[in-house]
Protein backbone atom coordinates (compact mmCIF):
# COMPACT_ATOMS: atom_id res chain seq x y z
CA UNK A 1 0.00 0.00 0.00
CA UNK A 2 1.02 3.58 -1.14
CA UNK A 3 2.63 5.61 2.31
CA UNK A 4 0.23 8.40 1.35
CA UNK A 5 -2.94 5.65 1.80
CA UNK A 6 -1.43 3.70 4.50
CA UNK A 7 -1.02 7.19 6.84
CA UNK A 8 -4.63 7.60 5.83
CA UNK A 9 -5.91 4.10 6.28
CA UNK A 10 -4.40 4.78 10.33
CA UNK A 11 -5.69 8.64 10.68
CA UNK A 12 -9.20 7.25 9.65
CA UNK A 13 -8.70 4.02 12.83
CA UNK A 14 -7.48 6.42 15.40
CA UNK A 15 -10.27 8.73 14.50
CA UNK A 16 -12.71 5.74 15.50
CA UNK A 17 -11.03 4.59 18.01
CA UNK A 18 -10.63 8.40 19.91
CA UNK A 19 -14.36 9.00 19.04
CA UNK A 20 -15.42 5.33 20.32
CA UNK A 21 -13.24 5.11 23.03
CA UNK A 22 -15.69 8.50 24.96
CA UNK A 23 -18.78 6.71 23.89
CA UNK A 24 -20.46 4.01 26.03
CA UNK A 25 -21.95 0.96 24.71
CA UNK A 26 -25.65 1.85 23.64
CA UNK A 27 -24.16 5.28 22.35
CA UNK A 28 -21.76 2.90 19.96
CA UNK A 29 -25.14 0.82 19.29
CA UNK A 30 -27.26 3.87 18.12
CA UNK A 31 -24.56 4.89 16.17
CA UNK A 32 -23.60 2.11 14.63
CA UNK A 33 -24.60 1.33 10.78
CA UNK A 34 -23.50 -2.66 9.78
CA UNK A 35 -23.77 -4.94 11.88
CA UNK A 36 -22.25 -8.73 10.79
CA UNK A 37 -24.02 -12.24 11.69
CA UNK A 38 -20.98 -14.56 11.12
CA UNK A 39 -21.82 -17.93 10.78
CA UNK A 40 -20.15 -21.09 12.25
CA UNK A 41 -18.15 -22.08 9.05
CA UNK A 42 -16.99 -18.27 8.82
CA UNK A 43 -15.79 -18.65 12.21
CA UNK A 44 -12.37 -20.11 11.38
CA UNK A 45 -10.57 -17.26 9.04
CA UNK A 46 -11.97 -14.37 12.18
CA UNK A 47 -8.45 -12.79 12.40
CA UNK A 48 -9.12 -12.31 8.51
CA UNK A 49 -12.31 -11.09 8.79
CA UNK A 50 -12.11 -8.86 11.56
CA UNK A 51 -9.75 -7.14 10.04
CA UNK A 52 -12.10 -7.01 6.71
CA UNK A 53 -15.07 -5.86 8.27
CA UNK A 54 -13.16 -3.32 10.43
CA UNK A 55 -11.97 -1.54 6.45
CA UNK A 56 -15.73 -2.07 5.32
CA UNK A 57 -17.40 -0.52 8.78
CA UNK A 58 -18.95 -2.83 10.52
CA UNK A 59 -19.46 -1.62 13.81
CA UNK A 60 -21.24 -4.88 16.02
CA UNK A 61 -20.47 -8.61 15.09
CA UNK A 62 -22.40 -11.40 16.44
CA UNK A 63 -21.05 -15.18 16.03
CA UNK A 64 -23.75 -17.62 15.46
CA UNK A 65 -23.58 -20.60 17.46
CA UNK A 66 -20.22 -20.12 18.52
CA UNK A 67 -17.58 -21.81 19.87
CA UNK A 68 -15.94 -20.29 22.83
CA UNK A 69 -12.24 -20.40 21.24
CA UNK A 70 -14.00 -17.85 17.94
CA UNK A 71 -16.01 -15.69 20.34
CA UNK A 72 -12.64 -15.73 22.40
CA UNK A 73 -10.44 -14.70 18.97
CA UNK A 74 -13.13 -11.79 18.08
CA UNK A 75 -12.78 -10.24 21.44
CA UNK A 76 -9.77 -10.60 21.34
CA UNK A 77 -8.48 -8.82 18.43
CA UNK A 78 -7.12 -5.88 18.94
CA UNK A 79 -6.89 -4.19 15.72
CA UNK A 80 -11.06 -4.24 15.52
CA UNK A 81 -12.71 -1.86 17.51
CA UNK A 82 -16.28 -3.54 17.25
CA UNK A 83 -18.85 -4.67 19.77
CA UNK A 84 -18.48 -8.41 19.70
CA UNK A 85 -21.06 -10.78 21.01
CA UNK A 86 -22.72 -14.07 20.54
CA UNK A 87 -26.11 -14.97 18.98
CA UNK A 88 -28.21 -17.86 20.11
CA UNK A 89 -25.84 -18.80 23.17
CA UNK A 90 -26.34 -16.20 26.30
CA UNK A 91 -24.19 -19.02 28.40
CA UNK A 92 -21.31 -18.40 26.18
CA UNK A 93 -21.71 -14.81 26.06
CA UNK A 94 -22.04 -14.75 29.83
CA UNK A 95 -18.64 -16.73 30.64
CA UNK A 96 -16.85 -14.58 28.27
CA UNK A 97 -18.73 -11.20 29.51
CA UNK A 98 -19.68 -10.03 26.04
CA UNK A 99 -20.76 -6.39 25.27
CA UNK A 100 -23.64 -7.99 22.87
CA UNK A 101 -25.45 -10.81 23.08
CA UNK A 102 -28.68 -11.61 20.79
CA UNK A 103 -31.45 -14.49 20.95
CA UNK A 104 -34.26 -15.49 19.17
CA UNK A 105 -36.40 -14.85 22.74
CA UNK A 106 -36.17 -12.78 25.50
CA UNK A 107 -35.25 -11.98 28.33
CA UNK A 108 -31.72 -13.07 28.52
CA UNK A 109 -29.24 -12.83 31.03
CA UNK A 110 -26.73 -10.03 31.14
CA UNK A 111 -23.60 -10.39 30.61
CA UNK A 112 -22.35 -7.87 32.17
CA UNK A 113 -23.86 -5.03 34.08
CA UNK A 114 -23.43 -2.36 30.97
CA UNK A 115 -24.01 -5.43 28.28
CA UNK A 116 -26.46 -5.04 25.55
CA UNK A 117 -29.68 -7.35 24.52
CA UNK A 118 -31.04 -7.99 21.43
CA UNK A 119 -33.88 -9.79 20.34
CA UNK A 120 -34.53 -11.38 16.72
CA UNK A 121 -37.86 -10.50 15.38
CA UNK A 122 -39.86 -12.33 12.82
CA UNK A 123 -43.50 -11.52 13.15
CA UNK A 124 -45.23 -8.26 13.97
CA UNK A 125 -46.22 -9.79 17.58
CA UNK A 126 -42.50 -10.50 18.38
CA UNK A 127 -41.09 -6.70 17.56
CA UNK A 128 -43.87 -5.34 18.90
CA UNK A 129 -43.13 -7.13 22.15
CA UNK A 130 -39.46 -6.75 22.26
CA UNK A 131 -39.83 -2.43 21.96
CA UNK A 132 -42.29 -2.65 24.92
CA UNK A 133 -39.69 -4.57 26.48
CA UNK A 134 -37.59 -3.11 29.01
CA UNK A 135 -34.95 -6.37 28.68
CA UNK A 136 -33.91 -5.78 24.87
CA UNK A 137 -31.91 -2.77 24.08
CA UNK A 138 -31.76 -3.49 20.21
CA UNK A 139 -33.82 -5.40 17.66
CA UNK A 140 -32.73 -7.47 14.06
CA UNK A 141 -35.91 -7.70 12.47
CA UNK A 142 -36.43 -9.07 8.99
CA UNK A 143 -36.38 -7.22 5.85
CA UNK A 144 -40.24 -7.10 5.52
CA UNK A 145 -40.59 -5.88 9.07
CA UNK A 146 -38.51 -2.79 8.26
CA UNK A 147 -41.58 -0.44 7.76
CA UNK A 148 -42.96 -1.29 10.48
CA UNK A 149 -40.03 -1.12 13.16
CA UNK A 150 -39.62 2.53 11.60
CA UNK A 151 -43.21 3.09 12.34
CA UNK A 152 -42.78 2.34 15.64
CA UNK A 153 -39.49 2.77 16.53
CA UNK A 154 -38.09 5.66 14.26
CA UNK A 155 -34.57 5.48 13.10
CA UNK A 156 -33.49 8.90 13.74
CA UNK A 157 -34.97 8.90 17.09
CA UNK A 158 -32.87 9.24 20.23
CA UNK A 159 -35.19 7.44 22.16
CA UNK A 160 -36.21 4.77 19.67
CA UNK A 161 -34.57 1.36 20.85
CA UNK A 162 -31.78 0.61 17.37
CA UNK A 163 -32.98 -2.10 14.96
CA UNK A 164 -31.36 -3.47 12.22
CA UNK A 165 -32.79 -5.01 8.70
CA UNK A 166 -31.31 -8.38 7.81
CA UNK A 167 -30.25 -8.21 4.50
CA UNK A 168 -28.09 -10.63 2.29
CA UNK A 169 -26.94 -7.48 0.44
CA UNK A 170 -29.72 -7.74 -2.71
CA UNK A 171 -32.50 -5.45 -0.93
CA UNK A 172 -30.40 -2.82 0.30
CA UNK A 173 -31.85 -0.19 -1.82
CA UNK A 174 -36.21 -1.09 -0.87
CA UNK A 175 -34.79 -1.79 2.71
CA UNK A 176 -33.48 2.11 3.14
CA UNK A 177 -36.80 3.05 1.18
CA UNK A 178 -38.44 1.61 3.83
CA UNK A 179 -36.74 3.50 6.17
CA UNK A 180 -34.10 1.31 7.42
CA UNK A 181 -30.66 3.07 8.55
CA UNK A 182 -28.82 0.21 9.92
CA UNK A 183 -28.01 -3.15 8.41
CA UNK A 184 -27.83 -6.78 9.93
CA UNK A 185 -25.56 -8.72 7.34
CA UNK A 186 -25.54 -12.15 6.79
CA UNK A 187 -25.22 -14.75 4.39
CA UNK A 188 -23.20 -13.28 1.09
CA UNK A 189 -23.13 -9.73 2.55
CA UNK A 190 -20.62 -11.12 5.39
CA UNK A 191 -17.56 -10.56 3.19
CA UNK A 192 -15.44 -7.06 3.30
CA UNK A 193 -16.58 -6.18 -0.41
CA UNK A 194 -20.27 -6.86 -0.17
CA UNK A 195 -20.00 -5.22 3.11
CA UNK A 196 -18.10 -2.10 1.76
CA UNK A 197 -20.06 -1.21 -0.97
CA UNK A 198 -23.10 -1.83 1.36
CA UNK A 199 -21.94 0.42 4.19
CA UNK A 200 -21.71 3.38 1.14
CA UNK A 201 -25.30 2.75 0.31
CA UNK A 202 -26.29 2.79 4.12
CA UNK A 203 -24.16 5.72 5.07
CA UNK A 204 -25.52 7.86 2.00
CA UNK A 205 -29.29 7.28 3.73
CA UNK A 206 -27.57 9.04 6.67
CA UNK A 207 -29.17 12.26 6.20
CA UNK A 208 -29.37 15.27 8.79
CA UNK A 209 -31.86 13.77 11.22
CA UNK A 210 -29.12 10.75 11.52
CA UNK A 211 -26.53 12.77 11.71
CA UNK A 212 -27.91 14.89 14.70
CA UNK A 213 -28.49 11.66 15.99
CA UNK A 214 -24.64 10.66 16.01
CA UNK A 215 -23.96 14.26 17.14
CA UNK A 216 -26.34 13.91 20.03
CA UNK A 217 -24.42 10.69 20.90
CA UNK A 218 -20.88 12.03 20.73
CA UNK A 219 -21.78 14.56 23.48
CA UNK A 220 -23.55 12.41 25.41
CA UNK A 221 -21.02 9.68 25.40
Amino acid sequence: MPPVLLLGVFATQARICAMTAVMGLSSRLKTAKLMALVPAQEQRKLSTLCDELASAGVSVVLLTAPDAESLKTAKSFSGYDALVGAFGDENLAVDLKCDVVAHQRFPVEKPHEFALRGAACPSEDRLAEAIDSDDVDFLIVTGALACVAQKFAPASDASSKPWFAMTEGDDVDELIESGAKRLALFGPAVEAKQAERIWKKISAAWGPEMQRLLFTQLVQG
